[in-house]
């Protein structure tokens, strides 16, 4: 829908103020981002969002509302921020006269512990197997140290030799002199200067001597991709002396997990990330002498950045007498962003005549407006521009020159329909006229 009553009395942007982060309603380490919205510009709404990064070119955004409210304080949680790290953000809003923001400010995060987590044991023989985990926060300092503890039951009593990491990631190590049929308990521990992490932990156990362990196979379409990211993980389990008794599919986000247990061991397994980290996706198989096997795959989720927009506005004709009719097509194209709003200033003055939020209700990623007949009265040249905005932010904008002539006999005549025909109709008549003179 084309808001033209909007038109009448937009004549700037809208006015936002960025204000300090706010601890009042929790978030990662405690914080909000929060804008006030001073002004709509002469709009009825607007869209609110927030950029924020390291740096002051703002690597991330929020994603986009509107509200209809001046003077309202908007607030946003941030999630995914890195610990022990200073942070700028601003507030945007914007209407389909433009964009602004806020003031810059900043925030720092605090110091945290290391985040650990055991994964599925892997390699299981009767007297040895594999221990694997995953750090996926150092706890705000250049490293840390990680182990594993293992026994019999929760008191553990068994540890791996400490290793030190500098970066997260996948840690392994080897244990041995274990005893065949026996069920180990296993939790990984991580340390730094400022603080300790454990995990909740997990078990496996070793098969007898006479009975060989079961396999299992874990694989995914896809490893990494940009959130929402989704995901079709594929899963085996075999057992040659036996049969698989029970399994369990564990896709960890390090702060919880979904589970799906049972007997027949399902072939696929559909997952969508929402929000951006390294998850690991395990399968644990037990057989029916009590052996257990297991794999595991790491999916990384990226942050998603914004793809540019384009768009392209074309006008038909392109020229005439005043009145001038012309008729307005315009295109935009996004790919990982949705269109938030376009303008369309029919003479580049600054103050767009059609304007509206949003796009049409349709899920293919590309859109074609037509305008009503406009009508260009006076003589002269104009520049009629589109501006298109996606959810981001992030604006494009297409030109075209419009040429209205003063109305006068010789444009009435070249500009009629068939001009160029007839022209060249005379103009052989007249070729045969003087080659008559000739003879």
């Amino acid at each position: 829908m084309v808001c033209v009553s909007d038109v009448a009395t937009a004549t700037s942007p809208p006015i936002v103020s960025t204000l300090d982060a706010s601890t009042s309603h929790g978030g990662t380490n405690g914080l909000c981002l929060v804008g006030n919205i001073t002004d709509f510009g002469g709009y009825v709404s607007c869209k609110f969002w927030f950029e924020y990064g390291v740096t002051e070119f703002y690597d991330y955004s929020t994603s986009h509302h509107i509200t209809i409210q001046t003077g309202e304080v908007y607030d946003r949680e941030l999630i995914q921020l890195r610990p022990n790290t200073t942070y700028h953000f601003r507030a945007c809003v914007s209407n389909g006269a433009g964009a602004s923001y806020g003031e810059d400010m900043t925030f720092t995060t605090e110091q945290t512990s290391p985040i650990v987590n055991a994964l599925a044991t892997t390699n299981v023989q009767g007297t040895s197997a594999t221990l694997n985990g995953f750090l996926s926060n150092l706890g705000g300092t250049p490293s840390c140290d990680v182990l594993f503890g293992y026994g019999l039951n929760e008191n553990y009593g068994s540890q791996t030799a400490r290793q030190t990491m500098t970066t997260t990631g996948l840690f392994s190590a080897g244990i041995s002199g274990l005893t065949p049929g026996t069920t180990y308990y296993v939790r990984a521990y991580s340390s730094n200067s400022l603080s300790a992490n454990m995990n909740i932990g997990c078990t496996f156990t070793t098969p007898t001597q006479s009975n060989k362990p079961p396999i299992c196979t874990i694989t995914a379409d896809s490893l990494s991709g940009y959130a929402p990211f989704d995901v079709t993980f594929s899963m085996t389990a075999s057992d040659s002396d036996g049969s698989i008794a029970s399994y369990a599919l564990k896709i960890i986000d390090y702060g919880g997990y979904g589970e799906n247990n049972g007997k027949k061991v399902p072939s696929t397994q559909h997952n969508t990330y929402e929000t951006p980290g390294d998850y690991c996706a395990y399968i644990t198989v037990k057989d029916n002498d009590g052996a257990t096997s297991s794999d595991f795959i790491i999916i990384n989720v990226k942050q998603p950045t914004n793809q540019p927009l384009s768009c392209s506005l074309s006008v038909n004709p392109t020229s005439g007498i005043a009145p001038l009719l012309v008729q307005f097509t315009m295109r935009a194209i996004h790919t990982n962003s949705r269109i938030a709003s376009w303008s369309l200033d029919l003479d580049a003055d600054g103050n767009a005549e059609y304007s509206d939020y949003g796009v049409p209700p349709t899920a293919i990623p590309e859109i074609a407006w037509r305008s009503e007949l406009l009508n260009y009265d006076t003589p002269g040249e104009y520049i009629a521009k589109l501006t298109v905005t996606d959810d981001q932010g992030a604006a494009v904008s297409d030109t075209e020159t419009i040429t209205v002539k003063e109305k006068n006999i010789i444009n009435t005549i070249t500009d009629m329909p068939g001009f160029e025909f007839i022209a060249l109709l005379g103009a052989i008549v007249l070729l045969f006229a003087v080659k008559g003179k000739k003879r």
